[in-house]
């Protein structure tokens, strides 16, 4: 029960990420979510490396290349995972935390162009918010124009305790 928990944890929090975490901006340097995904991710490992060694996992898996091969894989896999969908988590209880309509001025960095296999973001930017620099696609959320590197955006959204979900940039 423990394991099938921890999968529904781990990929309930991919689908948050797409949706939720790539409008989002935390509040807070997101280091201490890093480390407590770290711990997360070793004390999985740990449980599933003791368990892989009792007897009830002998008796379900008999054959020892299953044991040692498969269910190494399958726990790194997993806790891989889990250390991924936090992000996602942390967006998605910030949207159901989510107060009040705000606005936020907010000055580029860097402009970019983001490709990978699914998607691509031709203005991928970089700017500084509050305590962290953070990174979003613009492409759906830009108004007019392009951004450029040293621009003022200001970031229409909504506020939570944790962070802000920007859902339009205009030029300033």
């Amino acid at each position: 029960m423990s394991l099938l928990l921890l999968v529904v944890v781990a990929v309930g929090g991919l689908p948050l990420h797409s949706f939720l975490g790539d409008q989002f901006l935390s509040d807070y340097s997101l280091r201490p979510v890093v480390i407590a995904s770290i711990f997360v991710v070793l004390a999985v490992l740990l449980l599933m490396a003791i368990e892989a060694h009792s007897s009830e996992l002998r008796r379900r898996l008999p054959t020892a290349w299953v044991r040692w091969l498969a269910w190494p894989i399958f726990t790194l896999a997993l806790a891989g995972v889990l250390f991924l969908s936090s992000r996602g988590w942390l967006a998605g209880l910030s949207r159901l935390l989510a107060q009040d309509q705000a606005t936020a001025q907010l000055t580029v960095l860097r402009v970019s162009r983001h490709e990978t296999r699914r998607t691509l973001c031709h203005q991928y930017l970089e700017f500084q918010y509050k305590v962290s620099a953070q990174r979003l696609c613009a492409d759906s959320l830009l108004v007019e124009g392009r951004a450029v590197a040293g621009r003022t955006l200001l970031a229409s959204g909504v506020a939570s305790p944790l962070g802000f979900h920007v859902q339009a940039l205009r030029l300033q």
